[in-house]
C-alpha cells in the first residue's frame, strides 16, 4: 500500500549523512497522532502549530511531556 512512499523515503534519506528513525508508541505521542489526523480530516496543509494552534493542542503537549517524564 505505501511502498512507493517508503521507496521515496528511502531515497531521500540516503542522501544525508545521518539519520535515524525511531518507533514511539501512539500512546506516547498522542499530539503527533493527533495533530495528523486534524491535518488530514480538515485538510489543513499549512502548519496551524506555528501559528498558536488549535484550542485542544496545548493541554496535549503538556500531557505528553508529563507522560515522558514517567517513562511511558
Amino acid at each position: 500500500m505505501f511502498h512507493g512512499l517508503i521507496d521515496v523515503i528511502r531515497e531521500k534519506l540516503s542522501r544525508l549523512q545521518l539519520w535515524s528513525i525511531a518507533y514511539v508508541h501512539s500512546g506516547a505521542n498522542q499530539c503527533a497522532e493527533a495533530i495528523a489526523r486534524s491535518v488530514t480530516r480538515d485538510q489543513r496543509y499549512a502548519s496551524y502549530v506555528g501559528k498558536d494552534g488549535p484550542s485542544w493542542l496545548l493541554p496535549m503537549i503538556h500531557a505528553d511531556a508529563v507522560r515522558a517524564d514517567n517513562g511511558y
